[in-house]
């Protein structure tokens, strides 16, 4: 995929893209500390059905970092200037995690950008209100610094200790985007912008909800997702059994599947 720069509310966001302008516009949106080299075989094995652009979130990747500036809805304004940069009508969205509630965020924001809108695993959880969201972002960015100063390696190794089950091909990429992540984006851990069901409930565009099993680290729980299906207007859940938070590399195959299934259907 080549990669270039585009400019949009005062920074540059770098996209990735497999230049197949002739075929419908898909957008990639990654979580936090990854960057958009992080989809694996994914973009390759959609491009022959879609544009796939895959983006760079601000304070990651080759995107400017400014000092501050990460709330969803400054990620969500980055994502609604680049589909417009690119001159597209509309385009569908495909995240994951930090990247589905930025994804969720443009589809309340910007209704008339989003075609159709793939979510995987987003943050949407109840918060505890006797945690102290200052002092989770704080912790958080020492350890980004931490792992910043480690070799690539290094990270390597340990992503391989944490996810063995992972595709090998998938650490390189996870690593390096460890080593490139600003610090500063520590400030998205201070909570959503708004509650997650006030987001769901203003979303109209056919959504896909992809969760997996809450014993191996997903988010969205059978109970959050049912939810949730009741407040998007025209939604439809999948569950995939083995996959913990990150479904698409605990089950790249029939997450490919359900993807272009319903990707077809819109």
């Amino acid at each position: 995929m080549g990669s270039r720069f585009i400019k949009t509310n005062g920074i540059s966001v770098c996209i990735h893209r497999n230049r197949k302008h002739d075929l419908p516009p898909l957008l990639l949106l990654h979580g936090v500390t990854d960057s958009g080299r992080c989809w694996g075989t994914l973009p390759q094995l959609l491009s022959g059905h879609y544009d796939v652009i895959a983006l760079d979130a601000r304070g990651h990747g080759q995107s400017d970092a400014p000092v501050n500036g990460y709330r969803y809805r400054d990620f969500a304004a980055d994502v609604a200037g680049v589909i417009e940069a690119l001159g597209f009508d509309a385009a569908a969205l495909l995240g994951h995690s930090m990247g589905a509630q930025t994804a969720a965020v443009v589809a309340a924001d910007y209704p008339d950008l989003v075609s159709a809108m793939i979510l995987e695993d987003p943050p949407w959880r109840d918060e505890d209100p006797e945690v102290d969201l200052e002092q989770r972002s704080l912790e958080i960015r020492k350890n980004m610094e931490v792992r910043k100063s480690q070799s690539l390696q290094q990270v390597i190794d340990s992503g391989k200790v944490q996810c063995p089950a992972w595709p090998d091909e998938e650490f390189q990429p996870w690593a390096q985007a460890k080593l490139q992540v600003s610090p500063n984006v520590a400030e998205i851990f201070k909570g959503l912008d708004e509650p997650w069901t006030e987001t769901a409930s203003r979303i109209k565009c056919p959504t896909l909800l992809v969760t997996g099993d809450v014993k191996l680290g997903a988010i969205v729980s059978p109970a959050r997702a049912k939810k949730a299906s009741k407040l998007m207007e025209r939604s439809t859940t999948v569950r995939l059994p083995g996959a913990g938070h990150c479904i698409r590399r605990d089950q790249p195959a029939p997450y490919l599947r359900e993807a272009l299934g319903f990707l077809g259907q819109t």
